[in-house]
């Protein structure tokens, strides 16, 4: 409408925008910029892609058997890593499509179900959702320090990320760094880090080709 909330706000960012045309824009992923190019608001303006940045000291590979030791991990189960802090079931997490991709995966004959472990962090136990998956679940909680969380990546044999909505999410990132491999959907900002050589980037909202992506790897 034309005196909605958001038309009022459009008005309003075009007419400052126009003000000022050495005005420039910064976006972290390439899927942003683009975003930012078809915009009616910023497409007259020059955009620039930085990407987001971690502490590499912070995050780096270390023996997997060691990390899994240290959380108490049995050595010799396959570790499928999963974060969303705050609800699980947020809908942009994505979860339900991670659900239907493990179901799918322990059908699978291939797949040895009592080799495979869940490990969830950022969220607390959840009694409904543990029951709702198939193979055995650890909840993390929320992780306050980059040790522990440094540990769990290493742990992983996989890092998923289900997203549906993601502009470049620092997770990915981290995860790269330690040499751990990630399976996510093709949206957003994902494909500027997933890519063959990191993991495997599964088509969008497909829970079989996710499957096949943690399967793969």
């Amino acid at each position: 409408g034309k005196n909605d909330f958001a038309s009022r706000q459009f008005q309003k960012k075009m007419k400052l925008y126009k003000k000022y045309p050495n005005l420039n824009f910064v976006a972290p992923s390439k899927w942003l910029v683009e975003c930012a190019k078809n915009s009616s608001l910023t497409k007259n303006h020059k955009v620039f892609h930085i990407p987001n940045v971690l502490t590499v000291k912070s995050f780096y590979q270390i023996n997997k058997k060691i990390a899994k030791r240290i959380l108490n991990i049995p050595t010799d189960k396959k570790i499928i890593l999963f974060g969303a802090q705050g609800a699980i079931n947020n809908p942009y997490k994505g979860f339900e499509y991670l659900l239907e991709a493990l179901n799918l995966l322990a059908k699978d004959k291939q797949v040895d179900n009592d080799k495979i472990q869940l490990l969830i962090f950022g969220s607390s136990y959840n009694e409904q959702i543990a029951k709702m998956l198939p193979f055995e679940t650890r909840f993390v909680g929320f992780v306050h320090d980059e040790i522990t969380l440094n540990l769990l990546y290493n742990a992983a044999d996989v890092f998923c990320i289900p997203s549906l909505a993601e502009n470049f999410a620092n997770t990915i990132l981290e995860a790269v760094h330690c040499q751990t491999p990630i399976v996510g959907f093709d949206i957003g900002g994902i494909g500027d880090v997933v890519c063959d050589k990191t993991g495997y980037l599964a088509k969008a909202k497909n829970e079989q080709d996710f499957a096949n992506g943690i399967k793969s790897v």
